[in-house]
């Protein structure tokens, strides 16, 4: 229910060898159910096994398009506990028209489901805009939504996305957009994929508590929202909640593409944690 996963991304300009370098930081009940990312039917994701929608937090198609949901972290007066948690995987194998024609023959059917609000995101093609949607919490038609905003942004900047309205941010996530710019710049230019997905996994390990934090308050009524407030989170002792996957994933302007996936396995009885990570090599459409 806390709900505090970060979507750290950069989208640098055409003359650079990258068109975009992003970490994803999921956090979630460590005991919670899930497999490891693979490709499934034309889309490397993990998934959520414990919901029957066999779900993802993160995942990315063979043609480029990239799909993140984050549940806005809500207070319990305003929370739906029977909301669907994740994205499908049908969505990331379908083309933009795909999914309009979903929305209107799901919509003509009557089917429907419940949803807390949510905030989408979806990159694709040459990454030359991302597309941000906020989803208010009604019961509305699946994957078309009576109530929403949407934001398309530039390129050539820098992006942080967290549990929390796009407008409305939090302070770890602006400190995570900081970093991020200091890990990129503190990369040596010959640097390959893997040296640099390992720098965006220890920046993505950054535990300096964030607080105070008005917005992350304002939305947390069950919990001490000094526990949320770091961009690397352990909640509990033993811990119980917190961050327990990372994935980096960089494209080049050439399309061959590199995802690495993170992934807590195990914590002792001494409390160390044992991590194992598994490394995709791909190619994607070239934007050149």
């Amino acid at each position: 229910r806390h709900k505090m996963c970060n979507l750290f991304l950069i989208l640098t300009p055409p003359s650079s060898r990258h068109s975009l370098i992003l970490l994803s930081n999921r956090d979630e009940v460590l005991a919670r159910p899930t497999a490891e990312a693979a490709w499934r039917d034309g889309v490397l994701a993990g998934i959520d096994l414990q919901d029957k929608m066999r779900g993802t937090w993160f995942g990315i198609n063979e043609q480029g398009k990239i799909g993140l949901l984050l549940c806005i972290t809500q207070r319990s007066d305003q929370r739906r506990d029977d909301a669907i948690p994740r994205v499908h995987l049908e969505t990331l194998r379908c083309t933009p028209s795909l999914i309009s024609s979903s929305m209107k023959s799901r919509q003509k059917s009557g089917r429907e489901v419940r949803m807390n609000m949510f905030l989408s995101f979806f990159a694709e093609g040459s990454f030359l805009s991302l597309i941000f949607s906020v989803y208010s919490n009604i019961i509305v038609f699946l994957t078309s939504p009576s109530t929403k905003s949407a934001k398309t942004v530039n390129i050539s900047s820098t992006h942080v996305v967290g549990n929390c309205p796009p407008h409305k941010t939090y302070v770890k996530l602006e400190r995570g957009r900081k970093l991020l710019e200091e890990t990129l710049e503190g990369i040596e230019e010959e640097a390959n994929s893997h040296e640099i997905a390992e720098a965006l996994f220890k920046m993505g390990q950054d535990q300096e508590l964030c607080f105070p934090d008005a917005q992350i308050s304002s939305q947390v009524d069950e919990y001490d929202p000094r526990d949320l407030a770091t961009i690397f989170m352990r909640i509990g002792s033993p811990a119980w909640y917190g961050t327990r996957s990372q994935t980096a994933l960089i494209v080049n302007n050439d399309g061959s593409s590199f995802v690495s996936e993170r992934r807590l396995i195990s914590i002792g009885h001494d409390l160390k944690e044992h991590w194992e990570s598994q490394d995709f090599h791909f190619q994607l459409p070239s934007r050149t």
